[in-house]
């Protein structure tokens, strides 16, 4: 995929997606989109961004560079990204809670309807991975 912004499109390209193909290319690929509102919830080892090779632990300097180096060289990552399909379901809100039992384990980070299910990006506790998970009270099955 190429994102062009321009007033005119190049006339060499003629396959265009529209912008709900995006996103759904986007949670196939595991690519999260992340909003101003959940901009400070998520480390990037949570959105798995240390295995697409998308952040540099030995280069240049950023806000929260020291939680990220220390998590990546001494911790454990307790959270992580996960694809997720939800059967026979209208879209999910991102934010949208991630339940085990009555316990919160997680949250939707991003969701696209096609055609009666919902796929979504979730970030979730890896201990609970393997639990039965829900969304609005309906099952979820990890991909």
């Amino acid at each position: 995929r190429v994102l062009i912004l321009s007033s005119h499109a190049p006339e060499s390209i003629d396959n265009f997606i529209t912008s709900e193909e995006w996103i759904r290319c986007d949670i196939e690929n595991k690519i999260a989109i992340i909003d101003k509102e959940s901009s400070e919830k998520f480390i990037p080892q949570m959105l798995n961004l240390d295995i697409l090779d998308a952040v540099s632990f030995s280069k240049g300097c950023y806000t929260g560079q020291e939680v990220v180096a220390r998590v990546q060289h001494r911790g454990k990552v307790k959270k992580r990204m996960y694809k997720i399909n939800i059967k026979e379901t209208d879209s999910v809100d991102p934010h949208t809670q991630i339940m085990a039992q009555k316990k919160s384990v997680g949250n939707i980070v991003l969701s696209k309807k096609i055609a009666n299910d919902c796929i979504c990006l979730a970030v979730i506790n890896q201990v609970d991975s393997t639990s039965e998970l829900t969304v609005n009270e309906k099952s979820i099955e990890l991909l």
